[in-house]
């Protein structure tokens, strides 16, 4: 099959920046000029792709991910700083998230949010419906918080509706998901796994903490939302905790 188009700029990221939207219409690359610390951003036209618009960060830009109905993209950026040694360090002062709307004619750009108080964002992601949206953080003593979600609406962040705080300054987030059905948020910080609940349709809450003698490598529901699977290491053996209906145990606990 001969290609269309190509598609080159050099990297100027962790990793590729190139990947598609969930429903296939739109895909990142690097920017083809000179720009750094951006992702152009592509869509079709006929039987070829022509370029929507370019989304540009002072820092370099760290993630880059797409809501669940390909609506809006957000990014994130980080700044360096070079030390006494001439290595690079993080600096905070070029961190901060932008939201674009992928609908219409152009990008559209509808939230920019600065995060030179809250340190590298090192997970993000959408409930299902995307009305939330959940950032955590690398520790920097100051917020006390490693992770916190933000309620969503049009594009725009709109309030805090939740936050995890930080036990300990060596505290971080290690993964973190929406319940499929959106009615649960699981986080896995150091050997806890912690579930929220929305309240009132106002406020995530901690309703559990299931604490492990390891940390765990991994927590996650099943596709169905019926099934809770925790995986921890004990002397070279995997040890999994499964819990049914996590949704209806949850509502009991409660």
């Amino acid at each position: 099959m001969p290609h269309k188009n190509w598609f080159r700029g050099a990297s100027t990221h962790a990793d590729s920046p190139a990947r598609f939207s969930p429903n296939g219409r739109y895909f990142t690359t690097d920017p083809d000029t000179d720009k750094p610390n951006a992702v152009d951003i592509w869509e079709p036209s006929g039987d070829s792709w022509k370029k929507k618009g370019t989304v540009q960060h002072e820092g370099k830009i760290f993630h880059i991910v797409y809501n669940p109905d390909s609506q809006y993209i957000v990014t994130t950026s980080y700044g360096e700083n070079p030390d006494e040694h001439g290595r690079y360090v993080l600096a905070p002062y070029d961190a901060s998230l932008r939201i674009n709307r992928l609908t219409g004619d152009h990008l559209q750009e509808t939230t920019f949010f600065a995060l030179e108080h809250r340190g590298l964002v090192t997970h993000i992601g959408f409930s299902p419906d995307s009305s939330y949206l959940y950032l955590s953080y690398q520790y920097n003593g100051r917020t006390g918080e490693i992770a916190q979600i933000w309620e969503i609406a049009n594009g725009n962040i709109t309030r805090k509706a939740g936050s995890i705080p930080a036990q300990t300054n060596f505290d971080r987030l290690e993964t973190a998901s929406f319940h499929p059905a959106g009615c649960l948020f699981l986080a896995l910080s150091r050997n806890t796994v912690m579930l929220h609940k929305l309240i009132n349709n106002e406020r995530w809450q901690e309703v559990e903490r299931i604490e492990y003698e390891t940390q765990p490598e991994e927590a996650r529901f099943s596709p169905d939302g019926t099934q809770l699977m925790i995986t921890a290491g004990r002397r070279h053996r995997m040890h999994y905790s499964l819990i049914s209906n996590p949704t209806h145990d949850i509502q009991a606990f409660r």
